[in-house]
């Protein structure tokens, strides 16, 4: 598709409104929970985890729902994720107790993750390398338009009208979004292959292993100096079992499934690592600032020694830790996102990409625009859609 083309913009405009819907629901909530949990008399655990299945679900399905979609097609699975944010959006509006938000917050954050990750895919899909950067970084605007004005528009309902407006609002805008999509979003078709075949070609182990192995994972950490001590066996044991089945889940990715769901050559390169490791430090900046909590004053502190902690709760930490980032990136000749940042004319591909700070600073993933002078020298086997850039950062903002 080219830049000018008027398609191309009217399929950019559907994903940026779903990806608005998106930042302004994963920030909105948090300025109400004191209110929710006083009018529902729950627990300050149960608000906790309100926010926390979010995000719990939003991770661990985002590489499903983009293997799904090499399968039966980007924009039927952008959909179904559509449904999903929808149907949790209601059920949380409607609840009379918080088990029954936590339950909407769980479909929330299931299309939500289908919403992150097929936007970043689609996107990949639709324009040209060159400009890739450029496009990404306007995504990158989108969200950090809902993710500052998510607070603000939540706090104004809480206070004048009701904290149940903060679900209703994600309504009109899906709807928007949703038929924006049918109607602009022309892309390729899927295979054309039998339905039961597809069903086939999906690796139903794989899913299941990271599913279950990831989750095992994330609920521990997040409760972990919250519910229970870390050193307390309902903290340890499932993080061990998840950590193996992690482990278990890599084995059977590289050595058994004939269609993965995550292909691992991608971290053979150097500045892929590089730009996922940013990502990660991203999602814990991005969600200590958010909840206005430091992770290592909400227990992790617990486990690592004084000192190190000390130095890890200055706020000038993350900056000087990106900053080796860069140093390494420069000095291993490979480009990371804050490389590109720091000095847009170093490459020459890199001028097309506006300054990546936008979603509180979001390193997108643009590592693919280095060492290519143009298309035609560009390894379209490298140029994988499953790059894990989205969900990496949601695992520490979890």
């Amino acid at each position: 598709i080219e830049e000018g083309d008027e398609q191309l913009v009217l399929a950019f405009a559907s994903l940026s409104v779903i990806s608005l819907a998106a930042a302004l629901d994963a920030t909105s909530l948090s300025v109400a929970l004191s209110v929710m949990a006083a009018e529902l008399n729950s627990t300050t655990v149960e608000a906790f985890w309100s926010g926390t299945s979010f995000l719990v679900t939003s991770t661990v399905f985002q590489p499903f729902y983009v293997s799904l979609s090499d399968i039966f097609g980007r924009k039927q699975l952008i959909l179904v994720a559509l449904l999903h944010f929808t149907a949790g959006s209601l059920i949380a509006a409607l609840a009379k107790n918080f088990s029954t938000i936590l339950v909407g917050r769980s479909f929330q954050g299931v299309g939500a993750g289908g919403i992150i990750s097929l936007t970043e895919v689609i996107i990949t899909d639709m324009v040209p390398l060159r400009d890739r950067g450029k496009w990404f970084g306007y995504i990158s605007g989108m969200w950090a338009i809902g993710s500052v004005s998510g607070p603000i528009v939540g706090g104004a309902f809480t206070q004048k009208a009701s904290w149940r407006w903060i679900f209703w609002m994600n309504l009109p805008v899906i709807g928007v979004g949703y038929f924006m999509i049918i109607l602009f979003l022309k892309l390729h078709p899927a295979s054309s292959l039998p339905l039961m075949r597809k069903f086939r070609q999906v690796d139903w182990l794989g899913a299941l292993l990271f599913s279950a192995s990831l989750t095992s994972v994330l609920i521990p950490i997040s409760w972990g100096g919250v519910m229970y001590p870390w050193s307390h066996a309902l903290t340890l044991v499932p993080l061990i079992l998840g950590l193996g089945g992690l482990i278990v889940f890599t084995v059977y990715e590289l050595h058994v499934a004939r269609e993965p769901m995550v292909r691992f050559s991608i971290f053979k390169n150097w500045t892929l690592r590089l730009v996922y490791l940013q990502t990660t430090i991203h999602g814990v900046i991005l969600w200590d600032d958010d909840r206005k909590i430091s992770a290592f004053r909400f227990g992790l502190s617990s486990t690592i020694k004084n000192r190190l902690a000390q130095q890890l709760e200055l706020p000038s930490s993350y900056p000087q830790f990106l900053r080796a980032v860069q140093k390494l990136s420069s000095r291993s000749g490979t480009l990371g996102s804050s490389n590109l940042v720091s000095n847009p004319s170093s490459r020459p591909h890199t001028a097309n990409a506006p300054p990546a700070t936008t979603r509180y600073g979001d390193p997108m993933d643009v590592s693919n625009i280095d060492d290519y002078d143009s298309d035609d020298d560009y390894d379209y086997e490298k140029d994988d859609p499953r790059h894990p850039d989205a969900w990496q950062r949601n695992i520490f903002e979890t």
